[in-house]
């Protein structure tokens, strides 16, 4: 009797625990985001100097330090001439040699359209103007990055069909050692013409204009008159009138064209008996200064 008394108890109880089973609570907020994953590296630049494009290895400094900015003057104005002693030019290049000049775009000055070529349009034997400023590229670039601008492998090659104002492909025209050449010459051997007098230009390319003033700037004229004693009267006189230059006396060259003059007289003047003089900048003032005197140099 105890048993089944407590058997009835026990069963009751059970069926009272399910019964008050309590029903699921509502659901909690969803927990945070898990964290994204890494995205990955982009892809390295081809042509734009940066990683690891132009990063300079030993062979790259060493090949700029044998290398001669001096020479590399000439190949500036003329990388086809006998001065620059480079063989095997092609056919093509000799029918259209401005087509390849560095100058030819990129003006004396280095500064393309921009100064003192703004008026100097493209024809059937030379290029439009260059728009991009060397001065400020050399400024913001190291000696690989501009070694592999002028290589510029892929450019314009050099078919006759192809004459263009396109840079042209380096790389199949001149070795290594001339680019580097090259390279030291517009990084240690041109001169900042804002150095030597001041340009001011109105207009656009190719019909803008272009006006020089303070030539020489703070050049010393006495200076200037004993460089051209030494350097000068031999072929040009004393008075620099026994030459005929383009139409100009020496005097009226350095009045008319300081931009040009201060190449020939550092880097020679290809194709004649001229050969360069190294001058400084404060050698080049001086004669710009000493220049201006059109009663002892005149037009």
């Amino acid at each position: 009797m105890k048993t089944s008394n407590f058997f009835l108890i026990a069963l009751m109880f059970a069926i009272l625990a399910v019964g008050c089973t309590e029903e699921e609570g509502p659901i909690g907020p969803a927990g945070a985001d898990g964290t994204n994953g890494t995205n990955g590296n982009d892809g390295t630049n081809g042509n734009d100097g940066t990683d690891g494009y132009g990063a300079i290895t030993a062979t790259d400094q060493a090949a700029y330090d044998a290398a001669d900015g001096m020479r590399g003057g000439i190949l500036y104005d003329n990388w086809t001439s006998t001065e620059a002693a480079i063989s095997g030019i092609p056919a093509e290049v000799t029918a259209k040699k401005e087509f390849f000049r560095c100058k030819a775009c990129h003006a004396w000055d280095g500064l393309g359209k921009s100064a003192s070529y703004i008026n100097r349009s493209g024809t059937a034997t030379r290029p439009n103007c260059a728009t991009s400023d060397l001065r400020s590229y050399v400024g913001s670039h190291n000696i690989k990055e501009t070694f592999n601008s002028i290589k510029n492998m892929g450019g314009r090659l050099k078919s006759t069909s192809s004459y263009s104002d396109v840079m042209p492909d380096y790389s199949t025209l001149i070795s290594d050692n001339d680019i580097w050449d090259l390279v030291k010459y517009l990084f240690e051997e041109t001169v900042n013409v804002d150095l030597l007098y001041v340009y001011q230009t109105s207009g656009i390319y190719p019909t803008g204009t272009i006006t020089y003033s303070s030539i020489g700037k703070d050049g010393v004229a006495a200076t200037g008159d004993t460089y051209i004693s030494s350097n000068c009267i031999s072929c040009h006189g004393t008075d620099g009138t026994t030459l005929d230059l383009g139409g100009k006396t020496l005097g009226k060259f350095g009045r008319v064209k300081p931009n040009e003059l201060w190449h020939k007289v550092k880097f020679g003047q290809l194709g004649s008996s001229m050969g360069g003089f190294g001058s400084t900048q404060q050698e080049l003032k001086d004669l710009y200064t000493a220049l201006q005197d059109n009663v002892k140099y005149p037009d």
